[in-house]
């Protein structure tokens, strides 16, 4: 029959060997993991969205925590501006469209529950992001978003309907 002593003792070292000491706790930090320092032409999409990872103190991710997304510099703006974390702790944000200006955009992250935040930054470069237009000629949007059959628009390489001499109205 065993003591009390070597039950105890036992008990102890099976804690310990599995882990028990090292529980979750509460947000302690946010990670980048994806998505930061990213350049791209004005007006377009980032091609990698912004992922963060929350952490406890002990470094565990945690699940089910709001991730807010904000832009606070370079115009801009994010589909989704919150997302829920994964069992993984990470958080996606939603598609990112950065500002019209050449130069630095930034995307702030910030957890419930944590006071402290994160900044994700994407650098602009000049260029044309693709052309849609309205059916009827009479509307024009830059967007690297591929319009929905709901809301049809055709694609224009340049920033105006085209005219040909001789035809009355732009080119289809």
């Amino acid at each position: 029959m065993l003591s009390s002593r070597q039950i105890a003792l036992t008990l102890l070292l099976l804690t310990t060997a599995c882990g028990g000491g090292d529980t979750i706790g509460p947000p302690a930090a946010l990670e980048i993991v994806a998505g930061n320092n990213q350049s791209v032409v004005v007006g377009e999409v980032v091609p990698l969205s912004p992922t963060i990872k929350v952490r406890d103190a002990n470094g565990h991710g945690l699940p089910a925590i709001v991730v807010r997304f904000t832009v606070t510099g370079g115009g801009g703006f994010i589909s989704v501006d919150s997302a829920l974390t994964d069992n993984n702790g990470l958080a996606v944000a939603g598609q990112w469209t950065v500002g019209v200006v050449v130069g630095s955009n930034s995307l702030k992250a910030q957890a419930s529950g944590l006071t402290i935040s994160t900044t994700i930054t994407a650098t602009t470069r000049a260029g044309h992001p693709p052309i849609w237009r309205s059916q009827d000629n009479r509307t024009l949007r830059h967007s690297s978003t591929k319009p929905s059959p709901a809301n049809p628009w055709c694609w224009s390489p340049m920033p105006s309907p085209i005219r040909w001499p001789g035809l009355s109205s732009p080119m289809p």
